[in-house]
This record gives C-alpha cells, structure tokens and sequence, in this order.
C-alpha cells in the first residue's frame, strides 16, 4: 500500500506539515476544514492519546503550531485495515466523515464508481456549509465537461479552433438537427447518454471559464479572496479524504485531481454564477440546447438536495429581485456572443 510521505512525518514525529495554498490570509488556515479526518488519520496512523500538531499559517501569516483535537471516534489501528472487508472499511471512511451510510447506499452507490469519492468530498463540504450553491454549480459542471464533454471535443480550449476543428459536424448538426430519445433517469446511463452535440454546444458556451482574464493577470486585487479560500477548502478536503481513503486500502478507486478539476474554470464560473439571483433559471437556459448535459446536472444536484439540508438553505430564493425569463435569456445570448468572438486566449 502507497501512503503519503506525510505519513511518516506524522508517525515519526507526531506532527503534520500543511500544504500552502493561494487563501485568504485573513481567515483561518483552509487545511482547518479537515482537521476531523487528520486526526482520525493520526489516530490510525500511531494508536496514540497524543494531540496531533498541525504546522500551519495563522491569520498574521506567520507559522503557528495548531493543536488538533484528540479524535474521540472508534477507529481501527492500521496493522487492523487489511484484514478488514471492503463494506467495513468504506463504512470507517463514512465515520470519519460524519456521513449517515445511508447517504452512501441510496446516493453514493448511484453514480459511476469514479465519481464517489468526489460526491463524498462534496457532501463534507455542504455539511460543514462550505460549498455555496454557486460553487456546487461550477464544481460539478467542471466534472461533467472533464469526464464527458472533452471525449466529444478531444480536449479544445479554443473556441476558434473549436468551430474551425468541428464547423462541419456544427453544421450537420444545425441543418438536421438531433433525434434524441427520452432523457435518462439513471444517473450512470445520463452521463452516458451525454451526446456529441450537446458537448459541442456546451463546450461553445463554456470554454472562455477556461481562460483568465487578462486584467486578473496584471492584478491579483481583483481576485475574490473569500471565493479562492473556498476553492482552497474544497481542495484540502479532497487531498485528504484521499489521504484516509489510501489508509483504509482503497475502499474507494482513487483519483487524479487533474482528471476532473480545474481551477480556473471553478472561478471563473462560480464568480458569474454569484452575480445571479435566479441561479436555477439562468443554468436552465444557459444548458437549454445541451439537454442531456442539464439533464445528468439536474439529477445529480436534485439527489444532492434531497440528503443536504443545508444545500437547500443557501439556494432560497429572492423574489423581490428575481429577472424575468426573457432578460435571463438576454443574459445568456450576450455571454454566448462574447464567448464566440473572442480570439485566441493567453495561457
């Protein structure tokens, strides 16, 4: 079994060093949100009583010994791991994380096996009321066109070299139209059912999120700090429930970060999305002529909701500002223009 070189650090000298992350340096350390599963980790790791210290920033910026609560949770000690079945081991993994197993078995379970471990990460986020509805948003579009919408389009980041590498099947496309049966209920058969036309579509809508803005180049001021600390917890919570998930022997299949996050789509996108208050409907017409894309979308943020409380707290509505459908659509059609005029970005 490969473990972390953090590890040994941990067992050797009862102390672990924090990654450094772009964050507000205001606020509390981002690695904080996984303080529970570094000590259930420290915990397996040594069978010790000991508090584990944590290396990490302060909110001056300088470097502070934070001690991490004594995990009080039943845990194996990791000489116990192998013997151990997979049922067990994954239910360890929902323990550490405060997840009802129920939440694996009728939502977990639902999706591919390489999408779990991110589903998890992102129940621990929403239960710790860290993932906005906004980043949600951005987090799982992010997913579906890594995992999906670039096997349609091999890869493009340019909306140029989209259109000129794929103008005829647009064309095609546009002339005939699609013949698309019924949408899918199954979450695993939807994001199969994701079409070369809607990726194509899709991909004409989003790309730009790929790319940053020029001024945000010049000037890092410009940068929501409270968004990037965000974006920071998400990935702390992801490195180390990836950690915990190697301790226990892989009860989850394991991942590469890169496959299907990207940061600077994460922002881009989640920092428009902030600017909406109607966000259901201005998604509903930004994915309107990508239907099996908004359809896989709808299903996995509609079964989110149903075991996330706090999920539908921060998506209340406000009606005293809420757009009409028309401007909503204006809103889009003006994006989409933008997008598509743009020349090659800079990387």
């Amino acid at each position: 079994m490969l473990v972390p070189p953090s590890f040994i650090d941990i067992l050797t000298q009862n102390k672990y060093y924090c990654i450094p992350q772009v964050e507000n340096g205001s606020l509390e350390y981002s690695h904080a949100i996984s303080s529970e599963i570094l000590s259930a980790i420290h915990k397996m790791l040594t069978d010790s009583n000991c508090n584990l210290i944590c290396i990490a920033r302060n909110e001056c910026g300088h470097i502070k010994k934070h001690v991490i609560p004594y995990c009080g949770i039943d845990v194996p000690y990791f000489m116990e791991i192998q013997n151990m079945s997979l049922k067990t081991r994954k239910n360890v993994l929902l323990k550490v994380l405060n997840i009802d197993e129920n939440f694996a078995v009728n939502c977990v379970s639902l999706f591919p096996e390489s999408w779990q471990l991110f589903i998890l990460t992102l129940k621990y986020l929403i239960d710790k009321a860290v993932a906005s509805y906004p980043l949600l948003y951005s987090l799982l579009l992010c997913r579906i066109f890594l995992s999906c919408v670039d096997s349609h389009i091999d890869i493009c980041r340019s909306t140029k070299l989209l259109d000129k590498k794929f103008d005829t099947m647009i064309k095609n496309f546009t002339n005939n139209g699609e013949v698309h049966g019924s949408l899918k209920d199954s979450i695993v058969e939807a994001l199969q059912d994701i079409s070369c036309k809607d990726s194509l579509v899709c991909a004409q809508s989003l790309l730009s999120y790929f790319h940053l803005d020029i001024k945000m180049k010049i000037n890092n001021r410009l940068f929501d700090r409270n968004l990037v600390h965000s974006m920071a917890q998400f990935q702390s919570c992801f490195l180390h429930i990836k950690y915990l998930n190697n301790l226990l022997n892989l009860p989850y299949p394991n991942f590469i970060i890169s496959d299907f996050y990207n940061g600077t789509f994460v922002y881009n996108l989640t920092s428009n999305l902030m600017k909406r208050v109607n966000l259901d409907s201005y998604i509903d017409i930004k994915l309107q002529n990508s239907p099996t894309i908004f359809n896989v979308l709808t299903l996995i943020i509609e079964k989110l909701k149903e075991y996330s409380s706090e999920l539908v707290k921060c998506n209340k509505k406000q009606p005293k500002r809420r757009k009409k459908k028309k401007k909503l659509k204006e809103d889009c059609i003006k994006e989409n223009e933008e997008n598509s005029s743009e020349g090659e970005f800079i990387f």
